[in-house]
């Protein structure tokens, strides 16, 4: 092991700087007491970064844009066969989509953060994505308008959407609970 010179800036003692054989008995030490300390700031990075809250963040985005993106187009809102009504409960669906985003927002990063308000933002994360799963227990429902299968291409979005929900609530809450 190499040699490790210290330098150290004692008081003086009468004018006197301490020498080695009248140092007080708590500050002698030799220089292999002295160990490197070990780089906190990737662990204390994972602890302080909000990964929970962005997680849960990304999927209300998701939610808000989303509905947009799978919407907004000739299968559903411009769709000539779709009556007026059904166009309706369409844009009202993209503006659920949309406000329940923002309110989500808004519960996880205003201030103060609280276990409440994390909660609250978990809920409402996760309701868009519970609603459209619970369809199945309607009777004549279809994922999919004609000549598409009814496969439920919604899981493939609605499924991870929930589950970072899920995993940034367990995140948040024990970053919370911790600091």
């Amino acid at each position: 092991m190499a040699e490790t010179t210290v330098v150290l800036h004692l008081p003086h003692r009468n004018g006197a700087p301490f020498r080695d054989s009248k140092w007080p008995p708590h500050l002698k030490f030799h220089a292999s007491d002295i160990r490197p300390r070990e780089n906190k700031m990737p662990d204390h990075n994972r602890r302080t970064f909000p990964w929970g809250k962005v997680l849960i963040s990304l999927s209300a985005l998701g939610t808000a844009v989303g509905v947009f993106i799978a919407d907004w187009n000739e299968t559903h809102i411009y769709n000539s066969t779709w009556p007026p009504h059904a166009k309706f409960h369409n844009a009202q669906t993209m503006n659920m989509g949309v406000v329940l985003g923002l309110v989500v927002i808004y519960y996880l990063w205003k201030a103060p953060r609280t276990r409440t308000s994390l909660k609250t933002a978990a809920i409402v994360a996760s309701v868009y994505g519970v609603t459209q799963l619970a369809v199945v227990f309607y009777p004549g429902v279809s994922s999919t308008d004609p000549p598409g299968e009814n496969t439920w291409p919604q899981l493939m979005t609605t499924l991870p959407s929930l589950g970072c929900v899920l995993v940034g609530y367990l995140i948040e809450r024990r970053r919370i609970i911790q600091n």
